[in-house]
């Protein structure tokens, strides 16, 4: 079993909170836990993510995506 950071900890219960109401979580492109976001995000020393919580016409959270950040 993997030990987490607090850092991951933080990140994988503030997930699971949206996890719970519903909202779908992705990573570049994929669907995703928490768990698996957490990891990828916490580990990658080499690469960014930025999360893009999407809103419908309502201003109602109804997904978030992780994406890699690109460095030109």
């Amino acid at each position: 079993m993997l030990q987490y950071n607090k850092a991951q900890r933080e990140l994988i219960q503030k997930l699971e909170q949206y996890e719970t109401r519903g909202i779908p979580l992705s990573i570049d492109g994929r669907t995703a836990s928490p768990y698996e976001i957490a990891e990828i995000i916490c580990v990658c020393e080499e690469s960014s993510y930025m999360a893009d919580y999407v809103v419908d016409e309502n201003g109602e959270l109804v997904q978030i995506c992780f994406d890699k950040v690109l460095h030109y």
